[in-house]
């Protein structure tokens, strides 16, 4: 399975919903690439996590 969004969002510990908010993608988005329905741009996934790694505290 090549999932990197779900596997960013596992990273963060965080549920499609708080991913959703934080990211402002809609959750059902979310759901669809997840589930391989749909694919994200190619550039999307790194984005995401330099955002996320700047503004989400990560558990060590």
């Amino acid at each position: 399975m090549n999932n990197k969004i779900k596997a960013l969002r596992e990273k963060f510990e965080l549920t499609q919903k708080a991913f959703s908010e934080i990211t402002g993608i809609p959750k059902r988005t979310i759901e669809s690439w997840e589930e391989e329905k749909r694919t994200p741009p190619e550039w999307l996934p790194k984005m995401i996590e330099c955002y996320l790694e700047n503004n989400i505290p990560q558990n060590q």
